[in-house]
């Protein structure tokens, strides 16, 4: 790891009639008499990340410094920005970002230390690449799942996996990774004394990376993270996001209700393995237990797809038809008009077999056996309405005969 930092810059006086940015911290403060503020690297969700200098050893590493807003917040910022250094600090794998120190600034709001990457978050290399080569996707896949696994093993849920929070490192050999940012996981196996920070029935994430038992504020478990990494995984194949639409709301609705289209069928031309497009699915499934139950299955199984191996396509899902309301809203999902993936259909008929013959066989006998008996009953009712008229033309012939014999008889003459 690179230790070479600029040089530093003069002390406060220099700088003090210079706006400081939110998180309060400039180039050359010094944290908890430990780390010396180099430069800013960049700026997310829950505060800035500055490039920083260990004042012991000369070595670089990266702080995370939470960003202030003391009108709106009230300190349940602080409370996850600690969380999570407790949190990754636990995690101790490859692929999730080391975490060493966390403290306070001058100013009290919390930071933490953790090793300083080189290279560049998934986002970026998406937005100015484009569609990764199918293996290279695989290997970023497999590193993100194996991380993942050594979490999930902690008891602890990322809940906001998207390509942001996936760091591709250049000093590594082949397509090493590293999951970032635990800002909002949800620790299950964590008992720490901390008050809890989330409720029942509250949504957090990203929406284009959100399951659909994240978006409906329901308990989640690591299968959430699955769903997440599938939506990265396509959109890393394909060059396109999963599911998009005018607002986040149109894009939870796609998420709830509309079924993917496999990332080989999307992009032909990138001659992705059957095998991966299989595995992009099954992480994709609606319904968690129709999802890869663990995420070392997952990292096992792109790695038996890197290797030529065949994974096999899990099988076809119902998928919840949107309420009235919301389809008139948002419109019929895109499946509707669209035929399954072909491999999709090959198992529907391979599980199925000769069924759907037998069933149009069967639809079309009881169609016939109905309109006999349509046309049975309509016989019925004619004949019953024909004897009807007929019993009441025989109970009127003999009035009718009477009348006509008193009206032929002579009348009698008046004397």
């Amino acid at each position: 790891m690179a230790s070479e930092l600029p040089p530093a810059p003069p002390g406060e006086d220099a700088l003090e009639h210079e706006p400081r940015p939110p998180s309060g911290l400039v180039p050359g403060d010094v944290l908890g008499e430990r780390y010396r503020i180099s430069r800013r690297l960049g700026v997310g969700g829950m505060g800035e990340v500055w490039q920083a200098e260990r004042l012991d050893t000369g070595d670089a590493l990266a702080i995370k410094a939470l960003a202030l807003d003391r009108r709106r917040d009230d300190g349940t910022r602080a409370e996850r920005l600690i969380r999570e250094a407790k949190i990754v600090a636990r995690i101790e794998h490859p692929n999730v970002v080391a975490i060493t120190d966390f403290g306070q600034t001058a100013t009290g709001s919390p930071f933490i230390a953790m090793e300083l990457l080189h290279g560049r978050a998934l986002h970026e290399l998406l937005r100015a690449e484009g569609a990764l080569p199918w293996a290279r996707v695989a290997a970023i896949g497999s590193g993100v799942a194996r991380g993942l696994a050594a979490a999930h093993a902690l008891g602890v849920v990322h809940r906001d996996l998207k390509p942001a929070n996936v760091f591709v490192l250049d000093d590594r050999p082949g397509a090493a990774c590293k999951v970032i940012d635990f800002g909002i996981a949800k620790a299950t196996a964590v008992d720490d004394g901390d008050r809890p920070l989330t409720r029942t029935g509250l949504v957090f994430g990203t929406p284009s990376y959100m399951s659909p038992e994240q978006a409906r504020g329901e308990p989640i478990d690591g299968r959430t993270d699955v769903y997440a990494l599938g939506c990265i995984l396509h959109e890393a194949l394909t060059g396109r996001r999963l599911f998009s639409g005018r607002a986040p709301a149109e894009i939870i609705y796609r998420q709830l209700f509309e079924t993917p289209r496999a990332p080989g069928e999307l992009a032909p031309e990138a001659d992705i393995p059957a095998s991966l497009d299989a595995i992009v699915q099954r992480c994709l499934r609606k319904h968690p237990t129709n999802r890869y139950q663990h995420m070392h299955e997952v990292a096992e199984h792109l790695a038996a797809a890197l290797r030529g191996e065949i994974v096999e396509p899990p099988p076809p899902e119902i998928v919840p038809a949107p309420p009235p309301a919301l389809r008139a809203r948002y419109g019929a999902p895109v499946d509707d008009a669209i035929e399954p993936p072909a491999w999709e259909m090959s198992s529907v008929r391979a599980r199925l077999g000769p069924r759907p013959v037998l069933r149009a066989l069967g639809l079309v006998l009881g169609g016939a056996v109905l309109g006999l008996l349509l046309v049975i009953g309509a016989l019925v009712v004619h004949r019953m309405w024909v004897g009807r008229e007929a019993a009441a033309d025989a109970r009127a012939a003999p009035a009718i005969g009477e009348h006509k014999a008193r009206s032929t008889e002579p009348s009698p003459r008046r004397r």
